[in-house]
């Protein structure tokens, strides 16, 4: 019973991240020094974005401080708080199911799932393998929530270009190639640095809370 709960966790919680997560970015010195989410002050977005199979998505996204909630379809939510210790604190609230997974970080490397704060604060994926990142000869894009500056992603065969706004610290809009054309694989619809009550980043009491911390612990 405590592994397949640590499994459904997993699942969960790879869930949150796939279908979230729709651009790769960088090598880890490019995503450090360009798509730099610290320091930005309290930021909510709404956004859609596809997925691989073509599926569109809703996704909500609220970030203050060492705090971050990441809403999907109003059916799956992640909660996460940073530690100075790195050992962030994550739960996985399954709404449809009624149940919340909560683990360390720690915990879900043991599982399989390697959690990244910036790639979930700045709704990009940091690559694990080779990729290229290059500032393309476009002019920044003016939209209604500002403007945004152009970079373009090279990794496995694939071709993305992210707008990234400075002033919000995330995409506002992520194309892909497709032929000669360019789709939206990520858009950003609205934005707001209005301050966020505490309330945002406290978990639903009303479900079945599963301890993965607990279940992956050695048994004597």
């Amino acid at each position: 019973m405590r592994r397949r709960a640590a499994i459904a966790f997993a699942a969960f919680t790879f869930a949150a991240f796939a279908l979230a997560s729709p651009a790769s970015a960088g090598s880890a010195r490019s995503w450090d020094d360009v798509f730099a989410v610290d320091g930005g002050g309290e930021v909510h977005l709404r956004a859609k974005y596809r997925d691989a199979r073509g599926g569109e998505h809703a996704l909500e996204l609220w970030r203050s401080g060492n705090r971050l909630r990441r809403d999907t379809d109003g059916k799956l939510a992640l909660y996460v708080e940073r530690r100075a210790d790195h050992d962030d604190r994550y739960r996985v609230v399954d709404r449809a199911r009624g149940v919340a997974y909560r683990a360390r970080r720690t915990s879900l490397f043991r599982v399989g799932a390697f959690p990244d704060w910036a790639s979930l604060a700045s709704l990009l994926t940091r690559p694990r393998g080779a990729a290229q990142l290059t500032e393309p000869k476009l002019a920044p894009a003016d939209t209604a929530l500002g403007r945004c500056r152009w970079y373009e992603l090279a990794e496995r065969g694939a071709t993305r270009r992210v707008c990234w706004s400075d002033r919000w610290r995330a995409p506002l809009l992520v194309t892909e190639r497709a032929g000669a054309r360019w789709r939206p694989v990520l858009t950003v619809e609205q934005a707001s640095a209005d301050p966020i009550a505490p309330a945002v980043f406290a978990p639903p009491r009303d479900v079945t809370d599963v301890d993965v911390d607990g279940d992956l612990a050695p048994q004597d």
